[in-house]
């Protein structure tokens, strides 16, 4: 599964540069979950190359939601807003809707970055029911809101709701010993794809994606380290998310990919193979 494409890439590559002039994000509002630091952060900075107007960096607040406000604002001509925010807390997320409704904010795209993730390796009666529901809170539950409220704003403009996924929802295998945090991000993509189905690509274009192996925070929590892979640059997720929010990955709407697929190759697979390809499902069926 994860060769995909012929074509795979560890770092960003032509096709997907947030530079490019036809994946120009200029008169948008992107909101970006956990944006202060890793994967998050550049994104948001992928972002503002691509000419984005406004950048809403959320996450739970400190030094490093500051730093990554200073260093955007000193190298690019995009606002940046921090907001502080526990997704998994469905009051703090009124709060954040409500103080952008204050400021007559609108998001045209959502970027859902952050997660709860299983800190140790355990089965999941291991974990306990009350661990995994903490996953699913804000997995699941903080998400759904977000684009709950995402969705029911006034303007009419698309929306774009790109989900940072993992490999866990397919690959069973090195999903062991994290199976609840796995469980919780298949029911979110999942939940995503139907509100695709249900959603025309006129009002928003939906997008699950894996960004690649990255040694993030998330990572490093899971015991990882540097010498476990050869890890990929967070560059390549950071444009591919730019890309994934404009017309050109349309065909993705209500599917799921790796950021390191290369996306032409993508392209040509989905318009001539099965309806449901990257779709979850059934395999077999």
């Amino acid at each position: 599964m994860t060769n995909f494409t012929p074509t795979t890439h560890k770092g960003p590559y032509d096709a997907i540069s947030a530079a490019h002039a036809d994946l120009s994000q200029v008169g948008r509002t992107v909101l970006i979950t956990g944006g202060s630091k890793g994967i998050g952060f550049a994104i948001a900075r992928a972002f503002a190359i691509a000419g984005v107007t406004r950048v809403i960096l959320v996450a739970r607040g400190g030094a490093a939601l500051d730093m990554a406000v200073l260093n955007l604002e000193s190298e690019f001509q995009a606002t940046v807003i921090p907001i502080t925010c526990d997704i998994g807390d469905p009051t703090d997320i009124e709060a954040l809707w409500a103080q952008l409704n204050d400021r007559q904010i609108a998001v045209d795209v959502l970027v859902l970055n952050a997660a709860c993730v299983q800190a140790q390796e355990s089965s999941m009666l291991g974990l306990g029911w009350q661990k995994t529901w903490q996953l699913f809170e804000t997995n699941v539950r903080g998400n759904m809101i977000l684009v709950e409220k995402m969705m029911s704003q006034a303007d009419t403009k698309q929306k774009v709701i790109l989900n940072v996924s993992s490999p866990f929802i397919h690959d069973q295998a090195i999903a062991a010993g994290f199976q609840a945090y796995a469980s919780s991000k298949s029911a979110f993509a999942s939940a995503l794809q139907h509100l695709a189905t249900e959603t025309p690509l006129e009002r928003a274009q939906i997008i699950s994606f894996h960004p690649g192996f990255i040694y993030s925070e998330g990572m490093r929590s899971m015991g990882c380290t540097h010498e476990d892979l050869d890890w990929d640059d967070e560059e390549l997720p950071a444009n591919f998310a730019v890309w994934a929010a404009s017309p050109k990955a349309a065909f993705l709407h209500g599917r799921f990919a790796w950021a390191k697929w290369n996306v032409e190759e993508i392209a040509d697979a989905v318009q001539t193979r099965h309806a449901d390809i990257l779709r979850i499902g059934v395999h077999g069926l």
